[in-house]
C-alpha cells in the first residue's frame, strides 16, 4: 500500500453514551472513553468505498465477544448481518437486511472440539463426543432445547475413543475427509458407533417397536475408522440396529484381520440388524473402503432394499454375508442391490448369501461388480487350491449376477488344458450369472480350449451367445460365424453333458467346428475346444488356357471344386505341367470363395506367368499335379468373443 501523507495521528475523545460519535475525518481516530471503543474515519473523497465511522477491534472486545456483557457491544446478542450494507432479498421485499444474533451465527456450524474433544490422538475423547451427541441429537439438556440436530463436525485430527459411542435418530457425523479424520478405537469389546432409541438418558441399545423415536436418518461422513487390536468375532464398526433411510459415505474401515487366517477374530465392517417388525431399511453405504475386516458388510436379519455401491472391499475373509440368524428371522436380508464394487484378495465369498427356513426368494442384485482373486483360501493369486470356494453363494433363491467381471474366469481359461488344477465355480446355489464375457484366440492349425465351466454337482443350465472370425486386411471377414451354444449340464458326480449348437454363417468359413464337450471330473470341470483347422482341401482340378501369341496364362478355370479348402487358400500349379513353360515358372491360385458346409471352391483369382507359346492350348492339371504352399485361415490367427449366462439349481 503506498503511503500518501502522514501528518499526524489525531485521537478525537469523548462519551459515546452520552454525544455518540461524531463524523470523522478519513483517518482520523476517534476514542469513546466510556464504551471503550476505537474508530477511524473512512471517506469516499480520499478513496474510501463509503462514509462511515469503522469500528477497531480491541482486547476488550475480544475478551467479550462471547459473553453477555452489557458493556460489550459485540456479544452474542448482537445481530449478525450477511454482508452487511450489502442489502440482500428476503422474498419479494428489496432492500431489507436479514438480522440474527451472533449466538444464532456461531451455533449454525458446532464442531466436536466445542465439546472438549481434543483430536490429538492422546486424549480420550469419547466422553466429549457422546456429549456432542446427547445434546445435539438426544435432546436429555436441562434446558430442553429443540431444533439442535445440526451436522457435528469432526475436524482434520485423531480422536481416541475407549467405549461405544451411542447415535440416536438424525445424528448426523462429518470429517474432513478419509485419512484426515480418524476415530481410533482402543477397547477391544466396544463398537465405534451403535444405533439406539431416542430422547431419554435410559436409552435402549437393540430399540423394540415400543421405544420411540426408532434410530432413523444416519449420516456418518468422510472419515477413518481405525482398530489396529484383535477381538472377538461379532463386534462391528458401525452396528446399525433398527435404522432407515441411513447413509454411511466416504467412510475406511480399517482392521488388522490376517488375510487368509480363518482363526483370526477382528471386526466386521458393518452390521445391520432388525428386531422382528422393526427393522432395517434403505441403508446406503456408498464410495467406502473395507480393508483387514473380517466380513465387510453383513446382516443375519429381516432387512430390506440396501444400495451398496462403489465400494472396495479388500484383504477380507468375505466381503458381503447375508444370512438368517435363527428362527426368529423369518426370511433374512432382501432386495439389496451390490452394484459397481471392488472385492480383491477376499479369502472365501465375495457375496455370501444363506439359505432361509421359509425357502423365501431373497432378490439380491450383483451388477457391474469386479471379483479379482476371490474364493482362492487366502492365497495371492492362489487360485490352483483344492480349499478354494466360489465367487458368489447364493443359497437362497432368485438372486442373480448381472454383468460382473470374474477374473477366475480369466484364469480358468488360461489354466484349461493343465489337468492338475482344481476349478472352482464362479457361483453355488440357486444363482444366475448374466453376460460373462470371454475372449479367446486359436491360431492355425492347432484347436484350444475356449470355455471351462467348473462343475458344481447341480444341475446346470449354460447360453452362450458367440462369434467366431477371422479378419483379412481391412475390415472385412473371411470367417463370421455367429450363434447360440445351449448347454445342459445333468446333477451328480458323473454328469451327463447335452448341447445343441445353433448358428448361421454370415460370410465363408471353413471346417472350424464345435467339438465334443470334455468332462473331468476328478478336476471338476466341463470345456470345450474349437478347431482352427489346418487347409486339407483335396480334389480340385484347374483348366489352364494360354491363347497364341501371348506371354503370360490368361484363363485359368476351376474344372473339379474339390472339398474341405479354405477362404484364402494359395495353390501353387506348378510350371513343370503348364504348356511351353519353364518348369522354375508356375501359376498361383487364390481361393475367393467356398461352400461353408463343404469347402468346395466356388471362384478364385490367379496370377500367371511368362512363357513362350505358339498355339492355343489347352491344360487340365488335377490335384496330384499341384504343389499347395501358404493357406487362407487355416494358418492364420482364429478369435472368439462369446457371452454366457449360467443358472445353477
Amino acid at each position: 500500500m503506498a503511503v500518501v501523507e502522514i501528518s499526524r495521528i489525531q485521537v478525537r475523545r469523548g462519551q459515546e453514551n452520552q454525544t455518540g460519535i461524531p463524523v470523522l475525518a478519513g483517518g482520523e481516530f476517534g476514542w469513546a472513553e466510556d464504551t471503550e471503543h476505537l474508530y477511524i474515519g473512512l471517506r469516499r473523497d480520499e478513496g474510501g468505498s463509503r462514509d462511515a465511522n469503522v469500528r477497531i477491534l480491541t482486547e476488550n472486545d475480544l475478551r467479550n465477544i462471547f459473553q453477555s456483557s452489557s458493556l460489550s457491544v459485540l456479544n452474542t446478542a448482537t445481530t449478525y448481518t450477511y454482508r452487511d450494507d450489502t442489502y440482500i432479498t428476503t422474498g419479494t421485499i428489496f432492500g431489507i437486511e436479514v438480522q440474527r444474533t451472533v449466538q444464532e451465527k456461531l451455533d449454525g456450524f458446532v464442531s466436536v472440539l466445542d465439546f472438549g474433544a481434543k483430536g490429538n490422538g492422546v486424549d480420550d475423547d469419547t466422553g466429549p463426543i457422546q456429549l456432542a451427541i446427547n445434546n445435539l441429537f438426544r435432546k436429555i439438556n436441562p434446558i430442553g432445547l429443540t431444533n439442535t440436530e445440526k451436522v457435528l463436525y469432526f475436524p482434520r485430527g485423531v480422536y481416541k475413543i475407549s467405549s461405544t459411542i451411542f447415535i440416536p435418530k438424525y445424528t448426523s457425523i462429518l470429517g474432513e475427509g478419509i485419512g484426515k479424520t480418524v476415530i481410533n478405537q482402543i477397547s477391544t469389546g466396544s463398537h465405534f458407533f451403535q444405533t439406539i432409541d431416542g430422547n431419554t438418558s435410559s436409552y435402549v441399545t437393540f430399540p423394540s417397536m415400543a421405544t420411540l423415536p426408532y434410530p432413523d436418518y444416519i449420516s456418518i461422513e468422510k472419515l477413518t475408522l481405525n482398530h489396529d487390536s484383535t477381538i472377538s468375532l461379532g463386534l462391528s464398526f458401525i452396528s446399525l440396529d433398527c435404522s432407515t433411510n441411513s447413509m454411511i459415505r466416504d467412510v475406511r474401515f480399517a482392521g488388522n484381520y490376517d488375510f487368509g487366517d480363518a482363526t483370526t477374530s477382528t471386526y466386521i465392517g458393518i452390521d445391520i440388524r432388525g428386531n422382528q417388525a422393526l427393522t432395517s431399511e434403505n441403508v446406503t453405504i456408498d464410495n467406502c473402503q473395507f480393508e483387514n475386516v473380517y466380513h465387510g458388510i453383513t446382516s443375519a436379519y429381516d432387512t430390506f432394499n440396501h444400495y451398496i455401491n462403489n465400494n472396495k472391499f479388500i484383504r477380507l475373509q468375505r466381503g458381503i454375508v447375508f444370512s438368517q440368524q435363527d428362527a426368529s428371522v423369518l426370511i433374512g436380508p432382501r432386495f439389496s442391490r451390490i452394484i459397481n464394487n471392488k472385492f480383491q484378495n477376499i479369502a472365501n465369498q465375495a457375496i455370501f448369501v444363506g439359505t432361509n427356513t421359509s425357502f423365501t426368494a431373497t432378490s439380491h442384485v450383483s451388477m457391474n461388480n469386479q471379483f479379482i482373486n476371490v474364493g482362492n483360501n487366502g492365497v495371492d493369486d492362489g487360485r490352483t487350491t483344492s480349499t478354494g470356494t466360489e465367487v458368489i453363494a447364493f443359497y437362497s433363491k432368485n438372486n442373480i449376477s448381472q454383468d460382473d467381471y470374474f477374473d477366475r474366469l480369466e484364469w480358468h481359461l488360461s489354466k484349461a488344458d493343465n489337468t492338475a488344477t482344481v476349478y472352482k465355480p464362479l457361483m453355488l446355489g440357486h444363482s444366475s450369472i448374466n453376460n460373462a464375457m470371454q475372449s479367446k484366440n486359436i491360431t492355425g492349425g492347432t484347436t484350444a480350449t475356449v470355455m471351462i465351466w467348473p462343475l458344481t454337482g447341480k444341475q446346470q443350465y449354460l447360453t452362450v451367445k458367440y462369434h467366431i472370425y477371422n479378419t483379412l486386411v481391412g475390415s472385412n471377414y473371411t470367417v463370421d460365424r455367429k450363434g447360440n451354444l445351449d448347454i445342459y449340464i445333468k446333477e451328480g458326480s458323473n454328469p451327463i453333458i447335452s448341447f445343441t449348437d445353433n448358428y448361421n454363417y454370415v460370410t465363408n468359413e471353413g471346417p472350424a467346428e464345435w467339438l465334443t464337450p470334455i468332462v473331468d471330473t476328478t478336476n471338476t470341470f466341463v470345456k470345450f475346444k474349437l478347431a482352427n483347422i489346418a487347409p486339407a482341401g483335396t480334389g480340385a482340378i484347374f483348366t489352364v488356357t494360354n491363347t497364341a501369341g501371348s506371354s503370360t496364362y490368361n484363363v485359368i478355370t476351376i474344372a473339379n471344386s474339390g472339398s474341405n479348402y479354405l477362404v484364402g487358400d494359395l495353390i501353387t500349379l506348378s510350371g513343370v505341367y503348364l504348356p511351353g513353360a519353364s518348369s522354375t515358372l508356375s501359376a498361383y491360385v487364390s481361393v475367393l470363395t467356398v461352400l461353408p458346409s463343404t469347402g468346395n471352391i466356388t471362384s478364385i483369382s490367379w496370377t500367371g506367368t511368362s512363357s513362350v507359346v505358339l498355339l492355343t492350348t489347352v491344360t487340365t492339371i488335377s490335384t496330384s499335379t499341384y504343389v499347395r504352399t501358404g493357406s487362407g485361415i487355416g494358418n492364420t490367427t482364429l478369435s472368439i468373443d462369446y457371452q454366457a449366462n449360467l443358472m445353477t439349481t
